[in-house]
């Protein structure tokens, strides 16, 4: 499983962040490369609490698998949330399929179209994927509302 934390945290995108918090996340990742993944969600779960969004992100998905710490699909969701609304791609698929999949919240489809609109818009294709066929499910009153909520975020 720390493979798979490693893999996501390494395709996460980088230089959106002044040094010091570019600094905090890396030094995260350098401690989960060197096998400490306890090491490492300690880490993340400081920084997260500084409000560095990558930070935020990582330790979300420890949350969220229940690596090294009780799973706790809220608190992931809380910090998929404010990562998500600062512009974090990832945050913003992450926030998608929680709220397709009813991970910690009810599951609403409109929602998770519009996160995974927004991660699409950076360039997420799996986002595009997931958005695509979730709007096939959907009414023209409820791709309005959507239309509605993404011109809030241009």
């Amino acid at each position: 499983m720390k493979y798979f934390v490693y893999l996501f945290l390494l395709m996460m995108p980088f230089g959106l962040l002044g040094n010091a918090q570019a600094n905090d996340f890396h030094e995260g990742v350098r401690i989960l490369d060197s096998g400490d993944s306890i090491g490492a969600l300690t880490y993340f779960k400081r920084c997260a609490g500084d409000g560095e969004t990558r930070c935020q992100v990582a330790y979300a998905s420890f949350l969220e698998r229940g690596e090294g710490v009780a799973q706790d699909y809220s608190k992931a969701l809380e910090l998929y949330q404010k990562a998500a609304e600062s512009g974090d791609a990832t945050a913003q698929l992450n926030l998608g399929a929680f709220f397709e999949n009813g991970y910690g919240v009810e599951a609403d489809l409109k929602e998770a179209v519009i996160w995974y609109s927004l991660a699409a818009r950076q360039g997420r294709d799996w986002a595009l994927a997931r958005k695509d066929m979730l709007i096939t499910q959907l009414g023209s009153e409820d791709l309005l509302f959507i239309d509605k909520r993404l011109a809030d975020y241009k």
